[in-house]
């Protein structure tokens, strides 16, 4: 019987690439081929190798033990000879081994079920929101997304995913009906990440990140595989902000490491600009001698403390509260009450301010002493004394 034209078996593009190469290159790429492969892999193996040689459209690699692998120049457009490129097996062909980070395209249509079975990322996009999650476009598939699954936090306006770019990880597939996570992607990334990023992390360091989680009592912020928290008290100067008005989940935020403890793998930032610290104002806008406005902002059985700036609060001791005795402190301030009010001494180490509302002077330290007090009391004014001496 006639038969048609034999079919074509071999990518003359591959062909081409291997005759573009160097003797050196080439001789590297083909050398399990010509003494025979010993290590095998099966598609979705984590491998490393070292950059052999290069063709137009590849990167040739030397994963060992005489396996060589080809990596799109798609997926990385620059790299050096021995420098080593890790990824996943994606297959072999004429080529070798085919090695990529992610599955896009038709290639990812191609195997879906070699991305469920083996955990290799897929690249996709955020198309919609519906009840309880999300879809997303997976190689032209609709796949879904779970609401606690779109990120390491879903916390904030769920809205900003949609039109975002993700990798994903395939959680479920029945058919062509996809469940997917970018959460899981992106917890295997911040794993690897975790360790490099511990390894430099130094106190005093500034660095950018991303508030992941906001609670009461601070915020989380994610430093590239590592979160730190940022207490409530080191998020802003003005300590009667709530956190909830200054930070929000997916924010991107300035920080600075306080404290880590690497064995606990703790980290302690803040957000407040030293800058801006209210005790630059000390010395300047605010003198000792000085009269100014304030606000009570908390009363104490032994007396008030008044806000001259956000983060700048001081003591009005009860004892100068009023040039006349005062029982209770509630009885002359309450809470909000806008009051006028002297710098009486400034302790820049302790970081305290003593104030005072009296009209008339006062002793050293604020409040008249015991002596003081108890010699008014029994000898009476200096004139009385005077008075008292000419008799």
């Amino acid at each position: 019987m006639p038969q048609g034209p034999a079919k074509n078996l071999v990518d003359e593009q591959a062909l081409n690439d291997l005759a573009s190469m160097d003797a050196d290159a080439f001789a590297a790429a083909m050398g399990g081929v010509m003494q025979g492969e010993r290590k095998r892999f099966s598609n979705g193996d984590r491998v490393s190798g070292k950059v052999v040689g290069e063709s137009e459209r590849y990167w040739f690699l030397d994963v060992g033990d005489k396996a060589e692998a080809v990596f799109s120049k798609e997926e990385l457009a620059v790299a050096e000879l021995g420098q080593v490129l890790e990824g996943f097996v994606m297959g072999r062909d004429e080529m070798g081994l085919r090695v990529g980070t992610k599955l896009t395209g038709e290639g990812a249509k191609a195997h879906l079920t070699t991305a469920a079975e083996t955990g290799i990322p897929l690249d996709g996009k955020v198309v919609a929101r519906n009840t309880g999650g999300f879809t997303i476009e997976v190689a032209g598939i609709k796949a879904f997304c779970p609401v606690s699954h779109i990120d390491l936090s879903s916390g904030g306006d769920l809205d900003r995913f949609i039109g975002k770019s993700v990798m994903v990880k395939v959680l479920e597939q029945r058919g062509k009906d996809l469940v997917v996570s970018v959460r899981n992607y992106l917890q295997e990334q911040r794993a690897e990440q975790a360790e490099s990023q511990w390894a430099i992390l130094q106190e005093g360091d500034s660095l950018s990140g991303i508030v992941r989680n906001v609670q009461t009592f601070g915020a989380f912020v994610d430093l590239g595989g590592v979160d730190g928290l940022v207490p409530r008290s080191e998020l802003s100067w003005d300590r009667s902000a709530k956190v909830e008005d200054l930070v929000s989940v997916g924010q991107q935020v300035d920080v600075t490491i306080i404290s880590l403890d690497r064995d606990a793998k703790k980290l302690t930032l803040s957000l407040k600009d030293p800058a801006a610290s209210p005790w630059s104002k000390v010395g300047t806008d605010f003198q000792v001698g000085g009269s100014y406005p304030g606000e009570v902002v908390r009363v104490t059985e032994f007396g008030a403390f008044v806000r001259l700036t956000a983060g700048l609060d001081g003591l009005v001791h009860i004892s100068a509260l009023s040039d006349e005795r005062v029982e209770a402190v509630e009885e002359v301030v309450k809470i909000g009450q806008k009051v006028q009010v002297r710098i009486l001494s400034v302790d820049r180490d302790a970081k305290r301010v003593e104030l005072s509302m009296k009209a008339g002077g006062m002793a050293k330290g604020g409040r008249q002493s015991k002596q003081a007090s108890a010699g008014s009391s029994s000898l009476g004014t200096f004139a009385d004394l005077f008075a008292k001496a000419k008799k």
